[in-house]
């Protein structure tokens, strides 16, 4: 068992949020048996398995908070409130002097960045549409309240059973941290560019959804120059150098837009050039142009019936444009490769 979980006293109390199905008190999070799903700069996550066999929960120890009781329960309050069904729900939370975490829903299918790794499968143009609208929905939910996630990226998109979307880890950064606090990372600077951030980082899952690059968390080069890849072969050569496939024109129709994120001015104090609301209803227009791509395979196997379980229980580098194209078309050439 990881040493973290020997240092989570007992006096402090486990506050349960809403109405779960299954109480359970910090005594069972302990018991669990618990499988560690990622590891960040300032968090843990944990997959925990109670000792009932039936109740699953994901931790997320939150390990450079500083902050006193009442503001990290205002901060959770404030959480609570940015509630939407494409938001992944906060479920509860645990404080004490030493140690501070945060409760949510266990998703088994894990995350959009997950199943575009997944080669075997591929996700249909609908689900992967439908993936985007959901996203798209929740973010733009955080901005209308005057907020942003801040870290917005295809692994924080968590997947239903049904393949819906649910958003996750937002409201983090509302957090005081000793790295925030030293003022070390640019993403708090500023409200406008937060948005911008927000905006910027869902181009860059719509460019994976399209499979135009590969899903950032796997990119071996850094992530501005692939983009300034992708934005000098559209304006210099066209969507079809871009696909490096045949591609149907509601495809175009999302490259532009992906496009449009993606090379928005992340330090702008306006504000994105492309707001979320106008994001989510680009993507609903195509969603209402189009069933199944010609040529496309037979969407993927959606579980129906099944009760959802997660109901409670831009280019900023100038780099020599041959090398450009040869980094984009072998990435491009992999990618495509079956």
């Amino acid at each position: 068992m990881d040493d973290l979980w020997r240092r989570i006293g007992t006096r402090n109390e486990l506050v349960l949020l809403g109405n779960p199905a299954k109480r359970f008190n910090l005594a069972d999070v302990n018991r669990a048996s618990k499988q560690k799903l990622g590891t960040a700069r300032l968090e843990r996550t944990y997959k925990a398995e109670l000792e009932d066999g039936i109740t699953t929960v994901v931790v997320k120890m939150l390990g450079d908070v500083v902050s006193r009781a009442k503001r990290f329960r205002d901060k959770v309050e404030t959480i609570g409130t940015m509630d939407h069904e494409n938001l992944l729900p906060l479920r509860g939370y645990f404080y004490s002097k030493d140690q501070k975490f945060l409760l949510y829903d266990y998703m088994p299918l894990g995350s959009l960045s997950d199943q575009l790794q997944n080669r075997e499968t591929p996700l249909s143009w609908e689900v992967r549409l439908s993936i985007a609208l959901g996203a798209a929905r929740a973010v733009e939910h955080l901005h209308a309240q005057n907020s942003y996630h801040g870290h917005f990226k295809s692994s924080k998109v968590l997947l239903t059973p049904s393949y819906e979307a649910r958003v996750s880890d937002y409201g983090l950064t509302l957090f005081p941290t000793r790295a925030r606090d030293r003022g070390a990372n640019q993403a708090q600077v500023g409200g406008a560019n937060k948005k911008s951030a927000d905006v910027h980082g869902f181009g860059v899952l719509l460019l994976e959804l399209l499979e135009v690059m590969p899903p950032s968390e796997t990119l071996y080069n850094g992530q501005a120059d692939f983009l300034t890849s992708v934005h000098s072969v559209f304006l210099e050569m066209g969507v079809a150098e871009v696909f490096g496939r045949r591609y149907h024109d509601l495809d175009e129709k999302l490259l532009k837009l992906a496009i449009d994120c993606a090379s928005d001015a992340v330090n702008s104090c306006d504000g994105p050039r492309t707001p979320m609301r106008e994001v989510r209803r680009r993507i609903e227009e195509l969603c209402k142009l189009g069933g199944q791509r010609d040529g496309d395979s037979q969407p993927d196997k959606v579980i129906k019936g099944t009760k959802d379980m997660s109901s409670w229980f831009i280019p900023s580098a100038q780099v020599d444009r041959d090398s450009q194209l040869y980094q984009f078309s072998k990435v491009n050439k992999d990618m495509h490769t079956r």
